[in-house]
């Protein structure tokens, strides 16, 4: 009966650590991300932007039908044609970058909004399907590039792979995503820079 009880002592206290280690190692992710990106974007060419009375950044594209119309306090206004739809940062953006395309190629354009906030960059994509605009979001680090992350991010778009490249203990890293159908991010290969 000891025997019984220490084991399961010991496989309770082992569980509890490894479910401690999951959380934590999980929280860490969010604080890097929150602190460490300082420098982004540098390669975001459609940042040519306007200024209205309403609009403290606003964008047309140049290939599709809508138009971006951002404030100073993260509220943004997103139109084609005659539907609009509002949508609104989690932090207040100091800037605001634009790009728009269709990476995917499934005939839907897509648009990618920037901001540069207190906690670093902040991405909101979103994919007009059947006059809706529907959301969806950027990937997380995962496994060894998670572990070898340091910061100092970029994001830009070469050919129709959005590249994420950041600092390492060992120089630079870019990862090569390809946006699905399904609005789902694939890494599809890393780069040691």
């Amino acid at each position: 009966m000891k025997k019984i009880t220490f084991f399961t002592s010991c496989l309770a206290i082992l569980l509890m650590g490894i479910l401690s280690y999951f959380f934590w190692n999980e929280h860490q992710e969010e604080i890097a991300l929150m602190i460490n990106i300082k420098k982004g974007l540098p390669h975001i060419t459609k940042d040519n932007f306007s200024k209205s009375d309403s609009c403290l950044w606003l964008w047309n594209s140049n290939t599709t039908l809508y138009k971006v119309c951002a404030d100073q306090n993260g509220n943004t206004n997103i139109g084609y044609g005659s539907r609009n739809w509002r949508q609104k940062f989690k932090a207040t953006p100091s800037k605001m970058y634009f790009s728009d395309g269709d990476f995917n190629l499934n005939d839907f354009p897509e648009i990618y909004l920037f901001g540069l906030t207190p906690y670093g960059y902040v991405v909101q994509a979103y994919e007009f399907q059947h006059e809706t605009l529907k959301s969806f979001v950027l990937p997380p680090l995962m496994g060894t590039h998670q572990i070898e992350y340091r910061g100092n991010d970029t994001l830009y778009f070469e050919k129709n792979f959005l590249v994420r490249q950041f600092s390492t203990n060992s120089g630079q890293k870019a990862c090569y995503y390809e946006l699905m159908p399904n609005l789902q991010f694939e890494l599809r290969f890393t780069k040691t820079l």
